[in-house]
């Protein structure tokens, strides 16, 4: 039990321990309970330096043999896959480290700092793909997976066409995905007026290396007996669209939306008219 008392004549440690592993000197010639040696293994562990121990009383010549695999030097950290965040700017996160046992608490701590690095900078959905330790060499190497966009995927369109707000959507696949950007393209869904409500959703593409899906659900408003439609591409990136919606003789409303672009500046021009119990006209 743990409350029982070992007599230790003396503690034997493994061939190669560099002094960093240390027992108590009480131990030596004296009498040591056993929920002292779990408490000093557990110690051990909880450093971040030890990968396994474990301990053995040999009751013959009153022997504690204690086995102690140490984590290796740390001589060298790579990083691969940050295209979008330099290493000056991620390496120094493992300042210290290097030249000393490799601390896994630490590299934890170093890895959350790399990824706040890349938060800081709106790069959502970016995470650590893989870390490899080559124990014989001492190098760590950790690929980063920036969060690359796939592709733009609209779901819940009926009547207007694809190529109608397609490029209302400022996100180009092969780049790592921003959560601004993201609130933008929706934003700009919704303000063309052609939609009830526009909801983004981030998808992990399996297939597609780490890559991810940017996929809108949008919801229409009631089909209009009539919908026009321009469209216009030059250097100037000169568009339009209108449309006209008449619900029915039980819902007297009637929208006429005009969106359009001329260069780099968008202009939208809304009239509705709402007949109830009066009139209202908005512009």
């Amino acid at each position: 039990g743990d409350s029982s008392s070992l007599k230790i004549a003396r503690v034997i440690l493994p061939e190669g321990i560099d002094g960093e592993i240390k027992t108590p000197e009480s131990w030596n010639d004296g009498q040591v309970y056993v929920y002292e040696i779990k408490d000093y293994l557990c110690e051990l562990l909880n450093s971040g330096e030890v990968q396994h121990c474990w301990a053995e009383y040999v009751e013959e010549s009153q022997s504690l043999l204690l086995d102690v695999e140490q984590t290796p030097i740390l001589n060298e950290v790579n990083i691969e896959g940050n295209n979008s965040v330099p290493d000056s700017i991620l390496l120094i996160n493992f300042s210290g480290q290097v030249g000393h046992r490799l601390n896994y608490d630490r590299v934890k701590t170093a890895v959350d700092d790399i990824l706040r690095e890349y938060r800081i900078r709106d790069y959502t959905v970016a995470g650590i793909a893989s870390s490899n330790l080559d124990e014989a060499s001492g190098v760590l190497t950790l690929t980063i997976a920036e969060g690359l966009l796939c592709c733009v995927e609209f779901e819940g369109l009926v009547h207007v066409p694809i190529g109608a707000v397609s490029r209302e959507v400022q996100l180009n696949p092969s780049e790592p995905i921003k959560s601004s950007a993201i609130v933008k393209a929706t934003s700009d869904l919704y303000n063309t007026g052609l939609f009830r409500s526009v909801n983004p959703e981030l998808v992990f593409d399996k297939n597609g290396e780490g890559t991810w899906r940017v996929v809108f659900h949008v919801q229409e408003h009631v089909s209009p007996p009539i919908r026009l439609g321009l469209a216009y591409q030059s250097q100037h990136r000169t568009r339009g669209f209108g449309e006209l919606t008449w619900p029915g003789p039980f819902n007297y409303a009637g929208r006429l939306i005009f969106y359009s672009c001329l260069g780099e500046i968008d202009t939208e021009h809304r009239i509705s008219y709402k007949m109830e119990q009066g009139t209202n006209l908005s512009i």
